[in-house]
This record gives structure tokens, C-alpha cells and sequence, in this order.
């Protein structure tokens, strides 16, 4: 999730690039202010994405069939087709945009 913060952070500056006259209510320093807003921004929206579902596609396959010694044949191919359906239609891997403490 790192470069998904990075990346939006560099955004926020690239937009925000042109308030050098921005006036800092806690007369800190305008840099330090948008630093610090920009970061809480970020936070927000992270947050805001992940409540609505949005999720990071990872690379990664379909797992393998097990074979075990009660799937038939029938059970395997069955399997098999499904598993090549699902790669046909798309199916990618996907992870939270934020990782639930465990």
C-alpha cells in the first residue's frame, strides 16, 4: 500500500504546487502545513476507498486443483473448465487497498 500513498501524495503536491502563498493558520510555516495536510488528505481518501470496496489487483494464478484420492475424474475436469472460464472471462487476484490488523 506504500506506493498507492506515495503515488497519491505525489498528486496532491503536483496539484497543490502553485500555493506557495498559502497562509498556515498556526503560523508554522505554509510547507509544514500542507505536508501535514496533504498526508491527512491522503489518509482520508485511502480510508474512504477501502469502505467503498475498492481493492488493489496483485499478480498472481488460480490455485491449482488438489487432487485427493476422493476426486474423481469427472471432479477434475469439471474443475479444470471452470478454472479456464474464469481466466477467459478476467479473473485477477486482488488484496484490500488497506490490510485489516490482525
Amino acid at each position: 500500500m506504500k506506493d498507492i500513498r506515495e503515488g497519491i501524495a505525489k498528486k496532491l503536491d503536483d496539484v497543490f504546487s502553485d500555493l506557495d502563498h498559502w497562509d498556515c493558520p498556526e503560523e508554522c510555516g505554509h510547507k509544514v502545513c500542507l505536508i501535514e495536510w496533504r498526508d491527512n488528505l491522503t489518509d482520508e481518501l485511502l480510508q474512504y476507498l477501502h469502505s467503498q470496496g475498492v481493492v488493489r489487483k496483485v499478480e498472481g494464478e488460480l490455485p491449482e486443483w488438489e487432487l485427493k484420492n476422493t476426486g474423481s475424474e469427472l471432479e477434475n475436469a469439471i474443475y479444470r473448465i471452470a478454472r479456464q472460464d474464469m481466466l477467459k472471462a478476467g479473473y485477477t487476484l486482488t488484496v484490500p487497498l488497506i490490510e485489516e490488523e490482525r
